[in-house]
């Protein structure tokens, strides 16, 4: 069973008791909230430059409550994002009086098009984005309380940001056919809007500067209440939760609105909201299908991008057991074989062992060449049949000829005791690391990284390592080696063989599993949109990575694998 991740489930604890949410809401971010920030993640990644996501949904749906548990789900995977309310563009109380006597009486009232600052929204879109425009340094921000733009708004973040959610209750609304404002559709229209001026002027605001903000939204969520009936209920249990928090602070009800008023008040939303229920789910990118007792209980999402899996894998304890077979892992690589999906081998082991497995499964299942990361994200070998073994080869960070130019020449200028790979024989190899002949060549053939062994004291170890870093190489220790590398990762392996995945599948909606058993694996699973953490005897320490969604299958090495790639696949059929 996938469960959310522990910094994922700290912070939705979390937001669940500031926001007074039922503990049931905690399901509903693992089942509908994740996989939406996942989709988002993927649109900021393709997307170049500042993205743009619309949230609509009518009151009482709770969409600022949803944008703020998006964003901070999506700043969990290392997004900058903003959150934009239409609210925080309404004009001033002295500006709406002025439409309201020289337009119509019902824009004093804020909330329908024409009462909204929408060339404000229009250059804080521009700005975030670095576009040509105004030079604004804020968000502003709208008190309620007093009916009016607040005196001063929330600074842009410091280091710029790469998301905007926008919220609104008529985000990316569209105007009504001429023919539908012929009739008031409630009492408000009828007896306040007899000849339909203000129902006319709304409408058309719609196609002004409302239709070119709109227009620069990337994406489209929309929450769907069952019909405008509920929308007086649950507008009228936000008020109630008004009047008590009014009353815990000691303040007057009377803030609060009375039924009257609520129903007045939100008859000035029933045309727009009505119309965007009956037209909006058919062209949404998500909608998310809200039932009367305030639960999430569907979801479409627009258009047939497939979705396909891309499994980067740890090998050792992980898709290999101890006599270093895969085969209990069979079925679910049969299954990903079937799907399309994208296997990555994952490893600190060399291009030259990764080939053999690779050559070994492709031609025993008939799945596509797997992608090869090896020496810890040091090299990515990518299939080409023209390229010679069926692979081009890239280093991620310096070469290994680079690292050893600069091991050797601090080696020579100061006198450093250690031996590296370079340095033996394969009898040596094989003596240190219990490998046989064949596989300690294998091993030797290295490309981005240096295993070594330190002879010299750990004082003129940390000096070494110091003149090292100064060179842009890490010193890791393993369990017997030190090794060389670059600043690099299985995490940066793979993310360049999504991107190269994304390259080649651009409509694809590209998920990411990562499985391992080690903290070496820690990264990879943290920037995966599921982390599978195969168990391991050795370790004391169960991982608990950072990734939004996370499966601990109950047994060890290949067979754990193969549990967790089924139950996550089969699910998703």
């Amino acid at each position: 069973m996938l469960n959310l991740g522990a910094q994922a489930r700290s912070f939705v604890g979390e937001y669940i008791r500031q926001e007074r949410l039922p503990a049931s809401y905690a399901e509903t971010v693992a089942n509908y909230f994740v996989p939406c920030a996942q989709r988002i993640q993927s649109l900021v990644r393709r997307h170049p430059g500042v993205a743009v996501v619309g949230i609509n949904g009518a009151q009482g749906t709770g969409k600022s409550t949803f944008a703020g548990c998006l964003a901070g789900l999506l700043e969990l995977q290392g997004l900058r994002v903003l959150v934009l309310s239409i609210d925080d563009l309404y004009f001033t109380r002295a500006v709406r009086g002025r439409l309201a006597k020289e337009i119509h009486p019902l824009l004093q009232t804020r909330g329908v098009p024409g009462t909204h600052e929408m060339e404000l929204g229009q250059a804080i879109i521009a700005a975030l984005r670095g576009e040509p425009g105004p030079t604004l340094n804020e968000v502003p921000r709208f008190d309620k309380g007093a009916d009016d733009r607040a005196a001063t708004g929330t600074p842009f973040p410091a280091d710029g940001v790469d998301l905007i959610l926008f919220e609104g209750w008529c985000i990316g609304a569209v105007p009504q056919p001429a023919s539908a404002l012929a009739d008031p559709c409630n009492a408000l229209e009828r007896d306040h809007d007899p000849d339909g001026r203000w129902r006319t002027y709304v409408n058309d605001c719609l196609s002004g500067t409302y239709a070119d903000v709109f227009g620069s939204l990337d994406y489209l969520l929309m929450l769907k209440p069952p019909g405008f009936e509920m929308v007086y209920q649950w507008r009228g249990e936000q008020e109630a939760k008004l009047r008590q928090r009014l009353a815990e602070a000691g303040a007057s009800a009377a803030l609060a609105m009375d039924e009257d008023a609520l129903t007045f008040f939100i008859s000035h939303y029933e045309r727009l909201t009505r119309w965007m229920l009956e037209e909006m789910p058919g062209r949404a990118d998500e909608v998310f299908c809200i039932n009367a007792e305030h639960e999430y209980c569907a979801h479409t999402l627009r258009g047939d991008r497939p979705v396909r899996y891309l499994v980067s894998t740890d090998l050792d304890a992980t898709l290999l057991d101890e006599s270093y077979s895969w085969q209990p892992a069979r079925p679910a690589l049969e299954k990903l074989a079937e799907q399309g999906a994208c296997l990555v081998l994952n490893s600190s082991k060399t291009v030259s062992e990764l080939l053999q497995l690779a050559q070994e499964m492709t031609g025993s299942i008939g799945m596509d060449a797997p992608i090869l990361v090896a020496e810890n994200g040091g090299v990515l070998a990518m299939p080409d049949p023209a390229a010679p073994q069926g692979y081009r080869i890239e280093c991620l960070g310096p070469s290994r000829s680079e690292i050893l130019a600069v091991a050797h020449r601090l080696r020579s200028r100061h006198g450093y005791r250690f031996e590296g790979f370079d340095d033996m024989q394969p009898e040596e190899v094989v003596g240190h690391t219990g490998l046989d002949r064949d596989a300690a060549v294998l091993a030797m053939r290295r490309q981005a990284t240096e295993p070594l062994l330190w002879h010299d004291t750990e004082a003129r170890w940390a000096a070494f390592s110091a003149a090292l870093n100064r060179e842009g190489i890490r010193a890791v220790r393993g369990g017997r080696f030190i090794h060389l590398m670059g600043d690099t990762d299985k995490a940066l392996g793979q993310r360049m063989a999504l991107a190269r995945c994304e390259e080649r599948a651009p409509d694809a909606l590209w998920r990411v599993i990562a499985l391992g058993d080690s903290p070496n694996d820690r990264g990879m699973l943290d920037a995966a949109d599921i982390a599978v953490v195969i168990k391991n005897p050795a370790h004391e320490a169960v991982l608990q990575p950072g990734a939004l969604l996370c499966l601990f299958p109950p047994h060890t090495g290949p067979r754990a694998w193969n549990e967790a790639i089924l139950s996550i696949v089969e699910h998703n059929d």
